[in-house]
C-alpha cells in the first residue's frame, strides 16, 4: 500500500476528493419549479437552504482539503497509518454534502448534531495525522524539525474546528436550531483571524536580514 499511495499521489487523490465532493453539492442544487406563472413557495425556500448548505459546505470542505494539504507539505512518504487514516477522512469528507442536505431538510436536533460530529470526527483525523508525524518526524517527513509557531497554527486551526462544531451542537440543543444550522459560517472570519495572528507572530519571530 505505502508504494502504491506516495505523498504526491495522495495529493492528486485529496484533489479528487474535493472535486466530487463540491459535484456533489452542485448536484443538489435545483432551481425551483413555476406553476401557473408562479414560483413555488416551497421550492424556493429549498433552494434558498440548498444555496446556503452549497456555500457552507464549500467552505468547511475547502478548509479541510486546505488543511490536510499542508500536512502533506511537511510529508515525504506515508507510511499504512497514514494512508489508512487518510482513506477514512476522505471517505468521511465526501459525506459533508450528504449530512449538509440532511440538516437543511430536517432541521432537527439529530440532523444537525449527526453533521456537527462528522465535522469533529474529521478534525479529530487532521489532529491524529498531525501528531502522528510529528512524532516520528525523522521517518515520515521532510524536515526533522518544525517550527513552534508551525506546530502551534496547525493545532490551533483544528481545535477552532471542534470548538465550533462542539458549539453547534451546544447551541441546538439548548438555544435554538435555525441558529446552530447558521452558526458554523463563522469559521471563515476565525480562519482569517487565526491566519492574521499567526502570520504576525511568524514575522516578529523571523529575525531580520
Amino acid at each position: 500500500m505505502t508504494k502504491l499511495l506516495t505523498a504526491e499521489r495522495l495529493r492528486v487523490f485529496s484533489d479528487s476528493v474535493l472535486l466530487v465532493a463540491i459535484t456533489i453539492l452542485a448536484y443538489n442544487l435545483v432551481p425551483p419549479s413555476i406553476i401557473n406563472g408562479d414560483l413555488s413557495g416551497v421550492e424556493v425556500q429549498t433552494f434558498v437552504d440548498n444555496v446556503y448548505g452549497l456555500i457552507s459546505s464549500f467552505f468547511v470542505i475547502s478548509i479541510f482539503w486546505v488543511l490536510y494539504a499542508k500536512i502533506l507539505d511537511y510529508m515525504r512518504e506515508p507510511d499504512e497509518l497514514v494512508i489508512l487514516t487518510s482513506l477514512v477522512f476522505f471517505i468521511l469528507v465526501l459525506l459533508i454534502p450528504v449530512f449538509t442536505l440532511a440538516q437543511f431538510q430536517y432541521e432537527t436536533l439529530q440532523s444537525v448534531t449527526s453533521l456537527a460530529l462528522l465535522q469533529i470526527i474529521n478534525g479529530l483525523l487532521l489532529i491524529l495525522l498531525w501528531t502522528y508525524l510529528l512524532r516520528h518526524r525523522k521517518i515520515l517527513m521532510t524536515q526533522e524539525e518544525v517550527s513552534t509557531t508551525d506546530k502551534r497554527y496547525m493545532y490551533s486551526r483544528l481545535t477552532l474546528i471542534l470548538c465550533i462544531y462542539i458549539t453547534t451542537i451546544a447551541i441546538a440543543r439548548f438555544v435554538d436550531i435555525t441558529v446552530a444550522v447558521i452558526f458554523p459560517i463563522i469559521i471563515v472570519p476565525a480562519m482569517i483571524l487565526l491566519w492574521e495572528v499567526f502570520g504576525l507572530e511568524k514575522k516578529k519571530n523571523t529575525p531580520n536580514e
